[in-house]
C-alpha cells in the first residue's frame, strides 16, 4: 500500500476513484448550483430538487461524458476535460471532502521514517473508527 499510494501518484489515483463515488455527484451538483448553471427558480417558483438533480446530471453528461458512461465501455483511466466546473468539483472533492493536502504532508512524514508497517485487523482502530464515523455524518 505504501508504494501504491504515494504523494506522487495519489492525486491521479484518487481522481479516478472519486469519479465513481457519491462524493463527486454531490459536489458536482453543489458546484453547478453555485455557478448558476443549474437554476433554483423557474417562473417565480422554486424548482424541485429532483429537477435540479436531473439538470445537473444532463450538464455533466454534456461536459464530461466519461463520468456518466458505463465503466464497461471505458478502458483505462478517464481523462478529465478542461472545464472550470469539473475542475472545481474535483478540487472540492480532493481538498474539502478528502483533505488531500494534509494526507500528502502525513505521507511525506511517514516516508522519511525508516520503516512503515501496515496491519490487517478484524475491525478499525479507535482512531480510524472515529474518522469513518465523522466522514459519514459530515459528508453523507
Amino acid at each position: 500500500m505504501f508504494r501504491y499510494l504515494n504523494p506522487k501518484t495519489v492525486r491521479e489515483t484518487l481522481v479516478q476513484a472519486v469519479l465513481d463515488s457519491p462524493i463527486f455527484e454531490t459536489r458536482w451538483r453543489w458546484t453547478t448550483t453555485l455557478a448558476l448553471a443549474v437554476p433554483r427558480n423557474r417562473n417565480g417558483a422554486k424548482l424541485p430538487a429532483q429537477i435540479q438533480r436531473m439538470i445537473a446530471d444532463e450538464l455533466l453528461a454534456a461536459i464530461f461524458p466519461d463520468a456518466a458512461a458505463c465503466l464497461d465501455n471505458i478502458q483505462g483511466a478517464r481523462e478529465l476535460p478542461k472545464h472550470p466546473l469539473v475542475d472545481q468539483a474535483i478540487r472540492d472533492c480532493l481538498e474539502q471532502a478528502m483533505d488531500l493536502p494534509s494526507w500528502c504532508r502525513s505521507c511525506n512524514a511517514c516516508s522519511r521514517r525508516d520503516q512503515c508497517v501496515a496491519k490487517d485487523t478484524p475491525e478499525p482502530s479507535v482512531f480510524c473508527n472515529e474518522i469513518l464515523n465523522s466522514a459519514c455524518t459530515r459528508f453523507g
